[in-house]
């Protein structure tokens, strides 16, 4: 069911209501600029008095913000003033994410870790399952759709719940345990506090689509002996679809003469007279004589036999003039034309259907959260306390794909027009549809307090349990009655297996309403069609028992200690719709259930020491070292530690650094991931293809030694069928070694500091899949062969094939999880800030920046390193800057997103191709993105009042050539790093009491 229908707002009313609402604001700030003083707000450096506090990645609790690891802290206020409400934006937009691109609902179509719909955050692009997410110190639990659910999904946490975001960028299994590999994301929430609020907040862009609202609540007391505190939270994103904007509605090959990019190759659409719309082809009809040669029609009431550009027209049906095989004079093959002709036909060639316009570049979302945090004290010194979420989210995909007949229509079947061919073949683009609703429920209870004798031990026990409770859904074909539907008389009952008997007298693949919009008669669109529902349910429970404190006094200070243990348990269970696990969905994937458990016992001990204190140069300096031991079911026992080093030189200097070791077992669905079937043609897996001309003597040599002829082309082969499973039984778990070291400037003359500090992750034994193309190629490419272990994965056919198309072919590649051999990430992370007041107000300017020096990976210990870096999506810096000036009751507040240029030119041997006889040069290259966002916040008694733009200029990532060579979307690469809604205008209101 739907959450609620959120009425759509007038657009150029809330834009001017902004833009009049920022005038009023502004106004009275500047009048008043010179009476005012610099007293209104606390300097953020002002020191305050607070009570002992956990810092993310330590367990021992401290009474300041001090740590041998470095850890980024994204406020509530600071992701306000950029106008973000969505947890997921405010964590993949941070600096120690945007190197690498992230899952988020611009992922439309793409097969994603937690299903369609779930958003997740990968520090250092090793992976979302390598980063863990905490909730107030504690895992959150995962939850999404389909078999490989497993990282947390960020839908869950809505922003209006969050006071603050620690971002450990350092490894810490050994504080944390498994997947804390590449650090650690704790959201910390609003829990202990008196008083409520209400938001209400709309971003709306100045083009339609992808409109976001949020409306929020929440109300706290304090009382004696105790605290309760409830929140709710309403999020609701409204689709952004390809037609919406631009750079998504005409998918163009953005092709060019120099190689300067500025004379376009590209074709022009000869009904529009603009370049060319590439998306696929529909709503034709391709003919086969008896020597199975092609040709292809469109229905066209104004063609008469005889007619057209070669006289090759029917009655009612015109010639697409193509280069094909064909037969007679309604042939134009490319071998004898010249590139002039080429193009004159190829522009007549349809490749776009506009109903693609119409498919979701965004993901439509709608979320509603219900928050409950309490805490009461039995004694002076123990205090019970609870925490209760529950989240809905409603999310879905509208798209369209292609069907296409198989086998064929012969001449006898009833609704054939084509009487004198042998086959005919219609190609139809109807609606595919996607649909989740993921229920999520998490509880934590324990008891805490503190021991009274010695110094003091502070105490804790407590139990969480969550459950990812899924339905998703889609839209499929029947293969079996799609296929019976081919028989000569109308209906081969021979395949049914889904039903008794077809339509009567047929169905009818061709009549004009079909193939121009893929509207079938109502009951053959109910014989071929269906939507069907699977299942995915994730339970995550565990118990955790702590004690902390000091221990004793050495002579640099007291001795500080953490010791506890945790049980943790965690199971997968996901049942795909019947027709999948039974493969009777034409042209999808297969699928079996996937069901798992794993049961973890983990102790763990922490111990920070000072060393030494008060001597020339060295203010202070402090140990901390922590060791876990954890024993998993499935893999058995493991050990992993930590060693950091805090030096404060003197109060401006201090240097850390910490080296360790991380620990992760698979994932669940790593273990169990029931097999599924995908298909993937030839030429994208096939190395041995026309391999004589290939400069590469080891694989002319293993592809000769295989058998391979070297002229084998893709023509008229079928695609290999790729299998993807669980490896439990082989997989063994991930090793990693990480080393930090920072350098902090606090200097005593300015309200300004600095934070550089390097890193280097290595993990090794990596749980990762190769690739189904990987494989291949990294057998025929081995001096080892044809013992590589890899050549075992897949099946190339003989010469003598039973099946004529399938001779020397690959047939069948397992591409299911196993451990490579390594993977590599080294950088270093920039963090200044500076602050000034003057006299009619405080200014704050900050920086971060990432920059990646080296990041590889390796799938054997022989094979040459894979460089990650500088690619599309990977880029080797990004950096944040931003600038806030408080004038009394007013924040003015300047953010730029910055992401370094990134190439994909490297993975390719030239930027050139050959089109239509033409050498043409390709962009792969995406240009250095800046992104503006502005805004102006007046709080007074009771309000607060927000007005901004996000996207200030309406900066799009540079359109590249086949989406550079990667994943895109339209004419532009996808990667979440860069924005697709465009300019859009923002307000929020805050009421508070």
């Amino acid at each position: 069911m739907k959450l609620g229908v959120f009425m759509r707002v007038n657009r150029s009313g809330l834009l001017a209501s902004t833009v009049m609402a920022g005038a009023m604001l502004v106004a009275p700030a500047f009048a008043s600029a010179q009476a005012q003083s610099n007293d209104n707000e606390p300097n953020a450096q002002q020191s305050t008095a607070v009570d002992d506090i956990v810092v993310t990645g330590s367990r021992i609790k401290r009474n300041a913000y001090n740590s041998t690891q470095p850890v980024q802290v994204i406020t509530s206020e600071e992701s306000t003033l950029a106008g973000m409400v969505d947890t997921t934006e405010i964590l993949q937009s941070s600096t120690i994410a945007a190197t690498s691109g992230q899952i988020n609902n611009y992922f439309t179509g793409y097969v994603t870790t937690g299903g369609p719909g779930a958003n997740t955050i990968s520090l250092r692009g090793l992976g979302a399952q390598r980063t863990l997410v905490l909730l107030n110190g504690r895992r959150a639990g995962p939850a999404g759709v389909r078999g490989t659910v497993g990282p947390t999904d960020l839908n869950v946490i809505p922003s209006s719940l969050t006071e603050r975001v620690e971002i450990l960028t350092d490894g810490a299994s050994s504080i944390y345990g498994s997947d804390a590999v590449a650090g650690v994301v704790n959201i910390i929430t609003r829990t202990n506090r008196d008083g409520g609020d209400m938001s209400a907040y709309a971003s709306v862009p100045f083009e339609s689509g992808g409109e976001e609202y949020n409306i929020s609540a929440s109300r706290g007391w304090t009382y004696d002996r105790g605290y309760l505190s409830i929140s709710a939270d309403y999020f609701n994103r409204q689709a952004l679809e390809f037609g919406d904007r631009d750079i998504f509605e005409c998918p163009q090959l953005n092709y060019y003469y120099d190689a300067n990019h500025l004379i376009r190759a590209d074709l022009v659409d000869k009904e529009t007279g603009k370049y060319k719309c590439n998306s696929t082809a529909a709503g034709l009809v391709t003919l086969y004589d008896p020597s199975y040669q092609a040709i292809d029609y469109k229905p066209d009431a104004s063609a008469t036999l005889g007619g057209g550009l070669n006289g090759c027209d029917r009655n009612g049906w015109a010639q697409i003039v193509a280069f094909t095989s064909g037969y007679g004079a309604c042939a134009v093959t490319a071998a004898n034309s010249n590139p002039t002709e080429r193009r004159f036909y190829a522009e007549r060639t349809p490749a776009h259907d506009a109903r693609y316009s119409s498919r979701t570049a965004v993901n439509p979302v709608e979320r509603i959260t219900l928050n409950l945090f309490t805490g009461y004290d039995l004694t002076a010194n123990t205090e019970v306390f609870g925490e209760l979420m529950y989240n809905r989210r409603e999310s879905s995909t509208a798209s369209f794909r292609q069907v296409w007949a198989d086998l064929g229509f012969g001449p006898s079947h009833p609704f054939n027009p084509f009487k004198d061919m042998a086959l005919a073949d219609p190609t139809i683009l109807i609606n595919s549809d996607t649909k989740q609703v993921v229920d999520y429920y998490r509880a934590v209870g324990g008891i805490r307090g503190k021991l009274d004798f010695g110094r003091g031990f502070d105490w804790e026990l407590a139990a969480q349990y969550s459950r990812s409770d899924a339905v998703y859904g889609s839209t499929f074909i029947y293969k079996d009655r799609l296929y019976a539907a081919q028989g000569d008389d109308g209906c081969d009952e021979s395949f049914l297996k889904t039903a008794t008997a077809c339509p009567t007298g047929g169905v009818d693949f061709f009549s004009v309403p079909v193939l121009r919009d893929g509207q079938f008669r109502q009951q053959d669109a109910d014989f071929l069609f269906g939507y069907e529902e699977g299942t995915t349910v994730y339970e995550h429970a565990y118990i955790e028992g702590l004690i902390s404190g000091e221990l004793f006094d050495l002579p640099a200070g007291p001795l500080g200690a953490a010791l506890g243990f945790q049980i943790r348990r965690e199971s997968i269970d996901d049942t795909p719709g019947q027709q999948e696990i039974t493969s009777n969905s034409w042209g999808m994937s297969a699928a079996g259930r996937t069901k798992g458990e794993e049961t973890i016992r983990e102790a763990f001990l922490e111990v920070e020491a000072p060393l030494l204190k008060n001597l020339p140069f060295i203010q202070e300096l402090t140990m901390n070292v922590s060791g876990r031991l954890s024993d998993y079911d499935s893999y058995g026992d493991n050990t992993t530690y930590k060693i950091g080093l805090n030096w404060a030189i003197n109060p401006e200097w201090r240097l850390r650094a910490s080296k360790g070791t991380s620990f992760r077992s698979p994932a669940l669905y790593e273990l169990f991931l029931a097999d599924q079937t995908s298909f993937l043609g030839q030429t994208a897996v096939d190395p041995c293809l026309n391999w004589a001309n290939s400069t590469n003597p080891i694989l002319q040599k293993n592809c000769a030694a295989a058998g391979v002829p070297d002229n084998l082309n893709a023509a008229g082969s079928p695609s290999a069928t790729i299998t993807t499973g669980g490896g439990a039984g082989v997989l063994e778990a991930e090793t990693a070694d990480s080393f930090s070291a920072g350098l902090v400037w606090t200097p005593s003359f300015a309200d300004f500091n600095v934070a550089l500090d390097y890193y280097k992750i290595e993990i090794e034994n990596e749980v990762a899949r190769f690739g189904a193309a990987n494989i291949v190629r990294g057998c025929y490419l081995s001096e080892n062969f044809p013992n590589e272990a890899l050549c075992n994965l897949f099946t190339r056919a003989s010469a003598n094939a039973s099946v004529p198309s399938e001779r020397n072919r690959i047939t069948a590649i397992n591409d299911s999880y196993i451990n490579i051999n390594r993977q590599l990430s080294e950088g270093l992370d920039l963090n200044v800030r500076y602050g000034h007041k003057f006299k009619t107000g405080d200014l704050t300017l900050s920086a971060r920046a990432s920059y990646i020096l080296e990041w590889e990976s390796q799938l054997r210990t022989a094979s040459v390193p894979t460089n990650l870096n500088d690619r599309i999506g990977n880029p080797e810096w990004v950096a944040n800057l931003t600038a806030r000036y408080d004038h009394g009751d007013y924040t003015f507040n300047w953010s730029t997103d910055i992401v370094a240029e990134s190439s994909n030119d490297h993975l390719y041997s030239s930027n050139t191709a050959n089109y239509l006889g033409e050498t043409v040069y390709m962009n792969r290259t995406v240009d250095t993105y800046i992104n503006h966002n502005v805004s102006i916040r007046k709080k007074m008694d009771k309000w607060t009042v927000q007005v901004g733009i996000r996207n200030l200029f309406d900066d799009t990532a540079t359109f590249t050539s086949g989406s550079g060579g990667g994943r895109g979307a339209g004419n532009v690469p996808l990667s979440s790093q860069y924005d697709y809604l465009g300019r859009r205008g923002f307000i929020s209101l805050t009421r508070s009491w």
